[in-house]
């Protein structure tokens, strides 16, 4: 329970900072930059988000649970690269050819370079969270993080557009990597180990085999997240797409006290369920569930009928409408965190292909609602679609693990009793925006 504390904290104390100063960018972005040039930074952002999910595909999570499994740690990093690099070129490949009206080709190209070095696709901080040292994983992002900001804001402040951001953001990326392999944390995974090309290539598709599922399942989650900007970059205006990404943005941003709780308890888990310890994997899965709700369900309804001052304070005049897509979303943002948790459950009992079924429901759901909007009610839809499309998601989610039964005690009913009461609070105050 200390060391589970003592990862949490750190991570979200970490994130938390590195959260806010992003939020601080993405702010002063809004006021910096023009409407247009806004829209396609978020642009690329969306497919900055969707990348980090394509260019492993799944790899990460495989690669956690087996170093947490104290497993030859060169058996595991070295056909992890060989497979990381393929996808990375893959994704590379097929973001070029993407129907992206608000970004060129440049732009296009560095988000996909950038995705593929992003944080959550660092192998070396893999093998730091499998480890259960997330204090160590946490000190690096955070840096990198601020040091992020300060490249791209005071870019911003001297007048450089999109492109010029996008190729600070891939510096700074491509600067952490070569700093975090001289970690002495990291000294087991620069021991020599000898590997034939063709045992490299064998371990490699054995790999790519048993994470193709876990990646297609967090590769439809970042569809889902990002889709609404997406879609709406080409069924809308800029402005609109501005506007629903700045509260987007402000909703997303508080999520990663969800991502840190599951990550940090994602080793514990992974363990309890390799030796058939379900109660007290049981246990774990319930813990994680309980934090969430104790920080997200309060945090949202004050959101809710705060989203106007909220929106007003911390962005232009121009952007108040924002506050009607941020009260939508508020809802959707508590099942998000619900669904994001037992995304980790159905990994560890190897129902991968279940939770993409839910994110796939999800995704459909949610696309078939906003191409029905007409344009005088496409903002404030869209983040209800959303927040419907995740309680879709939370329930194909539930009604599998009931069926699987090895995980018990979770109360799931409760957390849609929550989302009901999140929708009433949205119908009472968020329609009079």
């Amino acid at each position: 329970m200390g060391r589970f504390r003592r990862n949490v904290l750190s991570h979200a104390g970490a994130t938390a900072v590195g959260s806010i100063a992003q939020l601080a960018l993405i702010l002063a972005l809004s006021h910096w930059l023009t409407v247009a040039a806004f829209a396609s930074f978020l642009t690329a952002v969306a497919v900055v988000g969707i990348g980090e999910m394509a260019s492993d595909f799944g790899v990460r999570v495989w690669a956690i649970r087996q170093f947490a499994l104290a497993k030859p740690v060169q058996r595991i990093l070295a056909p992890t690269l060989l497979v990381k690099v393929g996808y990375s070129l893959l994704l590379v490949t097929i973001v070029m050819v993407l129907p992206l009206s608000l970004l060129d080709e440049k732009q296009v190209l560095l988000a996909a370079l950038i995705a593929g070095t992003q944080p959550s696709t660092d192998p070396l901080l893999w093998f730091l969270r499998g480890k259960e040292r997330l204090d160590v994983e946490a000190a690096v992002v955070l840096t990198w993080r601020i040091g992020n900001v300060i490249l791209l804001a005071g870019l911003a402040l001297m007048g450089f557009g999109v492109t010029a951001l996008l190729l600070g953001w891939l510096v700074t990326n491509l600067v952490r990597g070569l700093t975090t392999w001289g970690l002495p944390w990291l000294a087991p995974l620069r021991q020599y180990s000898s590997w034939t090309m063709a045992g490299m290539m064998r371990e490699a598709w054995s790999v790519t085999r048993l994470a193709f599922p876990i990646g297609t399942a967090f590769m439809a989650m970042a569809v889902y997240h990002r889709l609404g900007v997406l879609m709406l970059g080409e069924l809308s205006q800029p402005q609109v797409v501005a506007w629903y990404g700045a509260a987007f943005t402000l909703v997303a941003s508080v999520g990663f006290v969800a991502t840190s709780i599951s990550v940090s308890s994602f080793p514990a888990l992974s363990r309890a369920a390799e030796v058939g310890a379900w109660n007290e994997a049981s246990k774990i899965v319930y813990r994680k569930l309980h934090w969430v709700m104790l920080v997200f369900l309060p945090g949202c309804i004050m959101g809710i009928f705060l989203s106007t001052y909220v929106i007003g304070l911390l962005y232009p005049p121009s952007y108040a409408p924002a506050a009607t897509a941020m009260v939508a979303l508020l809802p959707g943002l508590y099942i998000s965190t619900i669904n994001l948790a037992l995304k980790f459950v159905l990994n560890v009992l190897h129902l991968n292909w279940a939770d993409v079924i839910s994110v796939v429901f999800g995704i459909v759901f949610f696309a078939v609602v906003l191409l029905s909007a007409t344009p005088k009610d496409v903002l404030r839809l869209v983040g209800f679609s959303w927040s419907l499309g995740e309680l879709a998601i939370f329930m194909v989610k539930w009604s599998f693990l009931r069926r699987d039964g090895r995980i018990t005690g979770l109360s799931l009913g409760q957390h849609v009793l929550v989302f009901i009461v999140l929708m009433l609070g949205l119908l009472l105050w968020g329609l009079k925006l």
